[in-house]
């Protein structure tokens, strides 16, 4: 079952993708989905749209039986529809997914359930050719409801906006020369994949020798910005520092850095102690 809302979210979502860009707001409104969701999706890699498609049941379905029922007879009489035919992509994908599964004994008894099919249309959605549902999608007949799950697609953006974020600050500490330890202390991440990322970024070649002393003005500037960023993570924290004093390797920001981050650990351990 999860194949089937993998598939039908990317499709969705890459439709959603067109129809924001002919500014169809009622359309999106409809689909479950607010203006800002859509700008965040517009903006979105590919890659992305495929994670956030792999979180299951992002979107809600409903399937008619009565007209799944009259849009496979007008098939069998070869009626067609003999204009555009909107989503046809997506009927017909949905069709090709109701079939596979209705075809594979355990999945059938959960695609009966969760769409409320009888045995009979699981059974002939089960023997149908790529024929059959193209030709069933052909007539026109729209017989499946789509929309986002209001709360999943709120959370789930947020997850991928998370996602992202610290990608974006994983990447800088490579290019701005953070040293592996650093890496590791703030992400977790692998001396063999930091040094693949090293290579992929184009990282600057670290020259030889002990990181430099910060000068009295540097750490000035260094601790103004990292008290005012106290409520977020230190990973957060010392891209922001790092931004601030941009001509600064961050191999040489860290001694400092990871000094403050020390003292900070061991006053709340005191302070939960007292």
């Amino acid at each position: 079952m999860q194949s089937l809302y993998t598939d039908m979210t990317y499709s969705f979502l890459v439709k959603l993708m067109d129809a924001s860009l002919i500014s169809d707001k009622e359309r999106i409104t409809e689909l479950g989905f607010t203006p800002v969701q859509v700008n965040v999706i517009s903006n979105l890699p590919h890659s992305d749209l495929y994670k956030l498609s792999r979180i299951y049941k992002l979107l809600d379905i409903s399937i008619n039986e009565i007209y799944l029922t009259k849009a496979i007879n007008q098939a069998k009489e070869n009626v067609r529809c003999r204009s555009d035919i909107e989503n046809m992509d997506i009927t017909h994908k949905l069709l090709r997914n109701l079939s596979t599964l209705s075809a594979h004994e355990t999945e059938s008894k959960s695609l009966s359930e969760l769409f409320n099919l009888s045995n009979k249309i699981i059974s002939q959605l089960a023997s149908m050719t790529i024929q059959d549902t193209l030709a069933i999608a052909r007539t026109g007949i729209v017989f499946y409801e789509i929309s986002a799950n209001e709360f999943k697609l709120a959370m789930a953006l947020e997850y991928i906006q998370e996602s992202r974020r610290e990608e974006e600050a994983i990447n800088h500490l490579i290019v701005k020369d953070a040293s592996w330890p650093m890496v590791h202390a703030l992400t977790g991440m692998s001396r063999a994949l930091f040094q693949e990322m090293r290579k992929s970024l184009n990282a600057p070649k670290t020259l030889g020798g002990p990181p430099r002393r910060l000068t009295e003005e540097e750490e000035i500037i260094a601790w103004n910005s990292w008290v005012k960023t106290a409520n977020k993570t230190p990973l957060e924290r010392c891209i922001t520092v790092s931004q601030t004093l941009n001509d600064i390797a961050l191999r040489h920001l860290w001694p400092t850095l990871s000094e403050w981050l020390k003292n900070e650990s061991e006053s709340v351990k005191s302070s939960v102690v007292i």
